[in-house]
């Protein structure tokens, strides 16, 4: 993980996303106007930037999935290359598992790690992250596990997979992968069909759960 006496930087190396999730800001550039998303990807002189100067980097997926950018391979090879800290937010779920194969094998035994936003079990978590295949995301952590790379799967907690959480831990530790479930602060306008019913469904997974979430 990265330390907070590090220099670090949380960034989106480029605009693009295939997936639909409701609380998303990228919705806001939907729909009637159908206004593009904002944004390019980086490029390599600008990255080299961002490398010689923080120490640990943050690919974010806060309006784009990291996996998008046409290049990600030559990014982590210039932070592996200068022993950076990494973590990879990713959602997405386009790319081939031989696409992620070979950015699991430039990235195992390093310290990057590969956060996997499967919400709900693997063949319900496209409720709310449209267009993404659960099932394949969840065949792509468990591959990035057994390459030695570090991985997560984080589980925000909605209305339709608050009674899952005890199976999801069950599924989590059969493939050895650690789990942290998250509660999300926005439920504002449509996300409110999304709310947990009930938060005593939390009873038992309690100690996993983090105080705060994003969408």
């Amino acid at each position: 993980m990265i330390s907070d006496s590090l220099r670090t930087i949380e960034i989106e190396t480029t605009s693009r996303c295939p997936l639909r999730c409701p609380a998303c800001h990228r919705q806001n550039y939907y729909g009637a106007h159908k206004k593009p998303v904002p944004g390019k990807d980086i490029s390599i002189e600008d990255f080299q930037k961002i490398v010689d100067h923080f120490d640990g980097i943050f690919f974010v997926g806060v309006i784009s999935d990291p996996t998008t950018h046409p290049d990600l391979y030559s990014l982590l090879k210039m932070c592996v290359k200068k022993s950076k800290k990494v973590i990879l937010s990713v959602a997405a779920t386009h790319r081939s598992l031989a696409w992620f194969r070979r950015q699991f094998l430039l990235t195992r035994n390093k310290n990057v790690l590969w956060e996997f936003a499967i919400d709900g079990l693997p063949e319900d978590s496209h409720k709310y992250r449209i267009n993404q295949d659960g099932k394949k995301l969840f065949e792509v952590m468990n591959m990035g596990r057994k390459l030695g790379c570090q991985v997560v799967w984080k589980y925000i907690i909605f209305k339709y997979n608050e009674n899952d959480m005890q199976e999801a831990k069950k599924r989590a530790s059969s493939i050895r992968v650690p789990l942290n479930f998250i509660k999300s602060v926005r439920w504002e306008g449509e996300m409110s069909k999304y709310r947990p019913t009930d938060k005593n469904n939390y009873a038992g997974t309690r100690e996993w759960v983090s105080d705060y979430g994003t969408v």
